[in-house]
């Protein structure tokens, strides 16, 4: 009796999803709004990036991490992609420094708009 009560009281104490909140993999998650430290930068800049592991995706971080300047930043490996928000740091610098890592920039956008790459 006492094991069903343990089962019956994980079973009631367990989290679920509420229905709101998608899952990082759902390709939905990433078109929520943003949050208002993220909506106050000046620039958002949006990378596509070839990354095949979490190494690759490390290289990525490290670089953004160390570049000064940068309000907030976000690396995916699962969908391949860099969101950076930044007031003073121009998209060539940025570029430049994803592309220091070796990885391919397959693609890019600039405040929305598609970049050169």
């Amino acid at each position: 009796m006492q094991g069903h009560t343990v089962k019956k009281l994980i079973n009631h104490t367990s989290v679920r999803p509420q229905p709101n909140h998608l899952h990082p993999k759902d390709p939905s998650y990433h078109h929520l709004p943003q949050t208002p430290h993220k909506m106050t930068a000046a620039h958002h800049y949006h990378f596509n990036i070839a990354m095949s592991c979490g190494g690759c995706s490390g290289a990525v971080e490290r670089v953004l991490k160390k570049t000064e300047g940068l309000a907030d930043y976000k690396v995916d490996l699962a969908t391949q992609t860099a969101d950076v928000y930044t007031d003073d740091v121009s998209y060539e610098t940025v570029l430049e420094k994803i592309k220091k890592t070796g990885k391919e920039v397959k693609g890019a956008e600039k405040d929305g708009a598609k970049a050169e790459i």
